[in-house]
């Protein structure tokens, strides 16, 4: 007989209601806490990536891909750097050498007077500065070893007129001589972009601390070349007489400039055999091009707006960032104009300015051109000194530590130094005697420049072919005297009456 069930009571009926209303609430919970936990897991394993197990690098290969590492010493450096240093030295010997000779040259060789001869160097200098274009384009069709090799030996051909030229002018001469010139100007400008990037990429691409290393002396190199050039050449034209110049032997000068370019030719094809030869560069000339012109474009259209990112699509990214770091840096090459319009009146304006003054000093007497081995001297002394000791002294003050504060501070020096150089010649065109009014008559200014005493014979002098002597030395003088020539009459009297310069002595 069944069991009959059991009456529930309805307030048990009721707990028991609510007890499996919380149970089946608890369990929703957990369900549910278990879902969320469940998708956060998959979508952080669908936002992780793949773990890439990284080769760990030795810390010295790390610091030496970033220049910061111990250098390699110089001998472990590829062996084709050398010749190109020892290429260099010579090569700024002569290239100085011929700058700073050649006013003198067109004045003395052929009576060109001392504006038309400063006219005709700053034309060879501009000459100078616009054929690297060239030379920079010539790198997309052609090895830069090549344009070198080419272009030293058209250099050795446009020296060699001006060593027969100066002993004998003439209207010839001249021809040859400016044909000359225009050869040198093109030979030294080709091959100027192209060599001291032949010589980095001689260097492979771990090697960058020896590469920032090699910049600093290969720039010494050449100052270097240009110093010995600047006290050796101008005394090479004041050995001996030789042309039609007295007491000056140009030929002197450029037979001792073509000797040195020899040896500088000679040593770059010494180094062919070791020379890491790259093939020729990618010709981007003509995009780079476009894209300046559709930057400039842009600019004149929408002058607010970011032209690189009109760019995009239409250029190649690497295009446009090399772009727009040019034109960062267009103000910069900007300020540098006005100080190489002076900077280059070294050897024409200063040069000039030297030929005025007393240049004797404790005794020894100084060409106008050896004042410039100051500048190349300075370099070589100063720039270890400011980047080893002064440099870091001011980084930890917090001055001077970007370049660009650096460049200001010697601009404001380079002010001061023109300045000075105006007020010197505001003295010596003081000092300067008028040239006399009358016809016929010719005005001489002597000056002195010897060791001892020199004097005038007589204050009023009439001369026929240089057949009387004007200038009597003491005895113990030992100095060569050249005669003057080519006058038929001078004057002098109250011109050089109580004037302090009263001879010249070569």
């Amino acid at each position: 007989m069944a069991n009959a069930a059991t009456p529930v009571s309805p307030l048990e009926s009721a707990r028991l209601s609510l007890a499996d209303q919380s149970h089946l609430t608890t369990s929703a919970k957990v369900n549910k806490s278990s879902a969320v936990a469940i998708t956060d897991s998959v979508k952080r394993k669908t936002r992780e990536k793949p773990t890439v197990v990284k080769e760990k690098r030795p810390l010295e290969e790390i610091q030496r891909a970033a220049g910061l590492g111990p250098r390699l010493p110089l001998w472990q450096y590829p062996k084709g750097v050398f010749f190109i240093l020892a290429h260099q030295f010579f090569e700024r010997f002569t290239q100085a050498g011929l700058r700073i000779i050649l006013t003198i040259y067109l004045m003395s060789v052929y009576n060109i007077q001392d504006e038309g001869a400063r006219i005709l160097f700053h034309v060879f200098v501009v000459l100078l500065y616009i054929f690297p274009v060239l030379g920079a384009i010539a790198e997309n069709y052609s090895t830069r070893l090549r344009i070198i090799v080419i272009l030293s030996a058209v250099y050795i051909i446009g020296i060699i007129p001006p060593m027969f030229t100066s002993l004998r002018p003439s209207i010839l001469s001249g021809v040859f001589d400016s044909f000359s010139f225009i050869v040198i100007s093109l030979a030294v400008g080709g091959t100027r972009p192209c060599v001291f990037a032949f010589a980095g990429s001689q260097f492979p691409a771990n090697m960058v601390a020896e590469r920032k290393c090699y910049a600093t002396i290969f720039y010494s190199t050449f100052t270097a070349g240009a110093l010995f050039s600047y006290l050796i050449t101008p005394m090479m034209r004041t050995t001996r007489t030789c042309g039609v110049s007295e007491g000056d032997c140009f030929a002197a000068c450029y037979w001792l400039l073509f000797a040195s370019l020899f040896i500088a030719t000679v040593l770059l094809y010494a180094g062919i055999p070791f020379y890491n030869v790259n093939a020729v560069a990618v010709n981007n000339s003509n995009a780079a091009i476009n894209c300046i012109k559709f930057a400039i474009c842009h600019r004149i259209k929408n002058p607010w707006s970011n032209w690189s990112i009109s760019a995009k699509g239409t250029f190649p990214d690497n295009l446009i960032r090399d772009v727009r770091r040019l034109t960062r840096i267009t103000c910069l090459f900007a300020c540098s104009i006005p100080f190489f319009t002076l900077y280059d009146q070294l050897g024409s304006t200063w040069l000039l300015q030297g030929r005025l003054m007393d240049r004797r000093f404790c005794g020894i007497l100084i060409q106008p051109g050896q004042m410039a081995v100051l500048n190349p001297l300075c370099i070589l002394i100063f720039a270890p000194v400011f980047d080893n000791y002064l440099y870091p002294k001011f980084r930890s003050r917090d001055m001077l530590v970007k370049p660009l504060r650096r460049m200001a501070w010697g601009g404001n020096f380079l002010v001061l130094c023109y300045i000075c150089a105006a007020i010197l010649q505001s003295f010596i065109d003081r000092s300067l005697v008028e040239p006399p009014s009358e016809k016929g008559k010719y005005l001489w200014t002597f000056i002195n420049v010897a060791p001892c005493r020199a004097q005038l014979l007589s204050g009023n002098v009439f001369t026929d072919k240089n057949k009387a002597q004007l200038i009597s030395l003491d005895a113990l003088c030992k100095v060569r005297f050249s005669k003057l020539s080519h006058f038929e009459s001078s004057l002098f009297n109250e011109y050089l009456t109580g004037y302090h310069m009263f001879g010249t002595i070569r």
